[in-house]
Parts: C-alpha cells; sequence; structure tokens
C-alpha cells in the first residue's frame, strides 16, 4: 500500500517535467519553477496518504486486540456455562427434572389449554398428552429441550383431529 502514494507522486513529478519540456520559449528559470512546483506538490501528497496509512493501521491494530479481547471473553464465558452445566447434570435427578418440566408445561400461556405430562428416565424426558396442532408440539418439546438438566427429549403428543363439518 504504501507504494502507490510513491508511484503517485513519481508520475507527478514526470507530469510536471513533461509540461515543462512541453512549454516552448518559456525560460529556463520558468521550466524549474513549474517542475518544482509538481515535484511539492506530490512529496505533499505522498506525505499526506503516508498519514492516512498510519492512521488506517493503527486502527486495525485497536480492532485486532479487540478482538482478542472479544475472544478471551467468549472462551471465559463459554467456560463458565460448561462448568454451570456439569454441576446441573450432577445435581439433576429425574425428580428434580420432572418438577420443572412439568412446572414449565403449566405455566406457559401458549399450552394453557393441552393436557401435556412428562415423564423422566435418566434425564431423557417423554411427553404425552393431545394438542391442537403440530406446532403446539414442537412448542412443547423446545420448553422441555431448554429445561437444565434434560439429556434428551422424545413426543409421545397426539395432534387431536378436526371434528368433521356438519
Amino acid at each position: 500500500m504504501a507504494r502507490s502514494p510513491l508511484r503517485f507522486a513519481s508520475l507527478l513529478v514526470l507530469a510536471g517535467l513533461c509540461l515543462s519540456l512541453a512549454a516552448c520559449g518559456e525560460s529556463r528559470e520558468e521550466k524549474l519553477r513549474r517542475a518544482s512546483e509538481a515535484l511539492q506538490s506530490a512529496r505533499q501528497e505522498v506525505h499526506k496518504l503516508r498519514d492516512e496509512v498510519k492512521g488506517k493501521e493503527e486502527k486495525q491494530i485497536a480492532a485486532e486486540q479487540e478482538l482478542m479481547a472479544a475472544r478471551k471473553s467468549l472462551t471465559e464465558a463459554e467456560s463458565r456455562l460448561a462448568d454451570a452445566e456439569s454441576k446441573v447434570d450432577l445435581k439433576a435427578t429425574d425428580e428434580a427434572i420432572f418438577r420443572a418440566v412439568q412446572k414449565r408445561l403449566l405455566e406457559d400461556k401458549k399450552l394453557r389449554d393441552t393436557a401435556i405430562s412428562a415423564t423422566v428416565d435418566h434425564g431423557a424426558v417423554t411427553l404425552h398428552g393431545r394438542v391442537s396442532d403440530e406446532a403446539l408440539v414442537k412448542y412443547a418439546l423446545g420448553l422441555a429441550r431448554e429445561t437444565p438438566g434434560v439429556a434428551s427429549v422424545e413426543s409421545e403428543i397426539q395432534v387431536a383431529e378436526e371434528p368433521p363439518a356438519s
């Protein structure tokens, strides 16, 4: 990236010299003045672009440091999560899991008009009951899966058929 400003500056100098040579009838001093102006302009452009590159490099370094800090925080949070999950798994008896799942199912407003029950065996939850549509089955399974200590979830929930229209 640093070569591009230098190449631009070189082209400006060359263009200035070409203009100076093309101007027939100009005095040698006038040609030198024009060439000097082109050289000064090119130097200023290079200086400006070097400052811009330096600023962008500093921003990139700062962003990389922030990314590393965020990754470290994420790793620490994931470690705390794994530790917390392992403690829940150690303390989650089938009875405790049953109560937690059943409570979530009974207290959820979307499942208010349903009759879903749970059984638990070694952390594996099976849901039983009847609901009006498949979306409620998926919703109830999701609630059970999100309960701490649950190892797996199976469904024995039936979707009630619509009565025929009279």
